[in-house]
């Protein structure tokens, strides 16, 4: 195949771009986790985030940051002082929420749904 045909191919997505989507489903965690801009958040729970999103059917890594900017904010408005703090240490705030003892089944129930609605996408 010509260079010209090749680089086509590339672009569209065809051919040699079209197994990306699956490779990228079996990524390991820290991988993905250089992808996702994570700031502070320690290993652990970016692990933990990214196997959640993976389990709600959202492997793409751009959809990833966008859910952790979307359970961000959400974060902030129904916990501020705890992600103010976060900012203000640059401490893992999985690690903070963990050491407030909060019930987090409402956090994970978020993050879960973020997911599910960036995977229809």
């Amino acid at each position: 195949m010509p260079a010209a045909e090749k680089l086509r191919h590339f672009r569209r997505g065809i051919g040699y771009g079209a197994a990306l989507p699956a490779l990228r489903d079996h990524l390991p965690s820290y991988l993905v986790a250089a992808m996702v801009q994570f700031r502070y958040t320690c290993s652990r729970h970016q692990a933990l985030f990214i196997d959640t999103l993976r389990q709600e059917g959202c492997t793409d890594p751009a959809k990833m940051d966008e859910a952790r900017r979307m359970v961000l904010s959400w974060l902030s408005e129904k916990y501020p002082l705890i992600v103010f703090e976060h900012f203000a240490r640059e401490s893992c705030i999985g690690c903070d929420f963990e050491a407030a003892r909060l019930n987090l089944d409402d956090i994970a129930e978020r993050l879960r749904q973020v997911a599910r609605e960036l995977a229809r996408r």
